[in-house]
């Protein structure tokens, strides 16, 4: 197995990004070929998924700086997002009933995925309605716009749906600010933070195809087998919801700011409801998320878990403790990556850590396995720690 994981721990109010290492390791092969080499300490990954936190940071630094609110309905800023109607199954093969949403998408909607937008892969109906139409479902290839406009499944505010909401919250940043987002990204939270290797385009830093991790795939007998390698192609246009290369290192740089009394890239005040529960326990919204197969998230069963969701990822609102010995702290906020690569933050604690590898199919067992062994041995090992 191929992984790179590193834990740190801060609770500085200095202006700095650099946070105590607790533990930090390499570990296998750079891909399944017989001649790889060792994994090597300055690798990169790409992240797909855990791209999603820093579109949410980047969200809240405009409602911050009052170019929006989180409860402000959004039709006049993505008018492309208002006018996806609302997708039901007919009940006959190949048929769908259209309907117009009821209530506007807010930024909030967008940041706890309960706008009604869904990947269509991961949806039976859209699925269908994709194959009825000689399409195959898919993620977007070159981040224009179109290709996740495709039709909703819920009204606003109805149901936890996991989509493309940080695409279109990306999306929304970029007409906010009138830039592009790799270069808001860049200019508002790498630069601040020392960070030097994050792009969407490898095209823009030749380097790094040397240095990109390879993808594997792990086939039906659990043997690893070379896979393409960069996975996705080059994007047009940089999106909220995936693509970001980056090193451990830098994103740990990143998700330290994330503990830090006094952050860097939001106030404080911001950073503390970035971790708070969003979803009343009980509500629709709340029970809406055991619908969906939020496991991989907590350790692959959900014995123990009461699901909520914080406004940049999925949170623990209470400690997770199992006879299986697995344990993640309450305050915990968390979010993988289709490459099976899985981050975590804990602003009570102190303490954020990253998994990386380059894996696929996302959640294929002995990956998740691997990752709830790192996530027990951190918590028993540090959960004490602050």
């Amino acid at each position: 197995m191929v992984r790179y994981d590193r834990v740190c721990r801060t609770n500085t109010p200095l202006k700095t990004y650099a946070g105590k290492t607790l533990y930090n390791h390499q570990g296998g092969y750079n891909g399944a070929a017989e001649d790889a080499s060792p994994l090597e300490p300055d690798q990169y990954f790409w992240i797909a998924s855990c791209t999603k936190v820093v579109a949410s940071v980047a969200a809240l630094q405009c409602v911050e700086r009052g170019l929006i609110t989180l409860d402000a309905p959004l039709d006049k800023h993505l008018p492309e997002l208002d006018a996806l109607p609302i997708i039901t199954a007919s009940g006959e093969k190949d048929l769908f009933e259209f309907r117009k949403a009821s209530g506007v998408v807010t930024l909030r909607q967008l940041l706890t995925h309960s706008s009604g937008v869904v990947y269509d892969f991961i949806n039976p109906t859209l699925a269908a309605w994709r194959g009825s139409r000689g399409e195959t479902p898919s993620l977007s290839e070159t981040g224009h716009i179109e290709e996740f406009s495709i039709p909703r499944i819920a009204d606003p505010g109805e149901a936890w749906n996991y989509g493309t909401g940080l695409d279109w919250a990306s999306h929304l940043v970029e007409r906010l600010t009138e830039t592009g987002f790799e270069d808001y990204v860049q200019k508002n939270i790498a630069q601040p933070l020392g960070i030097k290797s994050w792009t969407w385009h490898m095209s823009k830093r030749p380097s790094y195809a040397e240095k990109l991790m390879k993808m594997s795939e792990r086939k039906l007998d659990g043997t690893l087998a070379a896979s393409k390698t960069p996975f996705r192609g080059e994007p047009l246009y940089e999106r909220g919801g995936a693509g970001i290369y980056t090193t451990v290192d830098d994103y740990m740089r990143f998700l330290t700011d994330l503990l830090r009394d006094s952050p860097i890239t939001l106030k404080k005040e911001t950073m503390d409801m970035m971790f708070a529960p969003q979803f009343e326990e009980g509500s629709k919204l709340q029970k809406s998320m055991w619908d969906i197969a939020c496991a991989p998230l907590v350790g692959q069963s959900m014995e123990g878990v009461i699901p909520n969701q914080g406004l940049g990822g999925y949170l623990t609102t209470h400690d997770i403790t199992r006879d299986d010995g697995y344990f993640k702290p309450k305050g915990t906020m968390c979010w993988h990556g289709m490459a099976n690569l899985c981050w975590n933050a804990n602003r009570e604690k102190g303490i954020a850590y990253f998994f990386a590898t380059q894996v696929i199919p996302w959640n294929e067992e002995q990956s998740q396995a691997l990752i709830k062994a790192f996530e027990t041995a951190v918590w028993a090992e540090f959960s004490s720690y602050r």
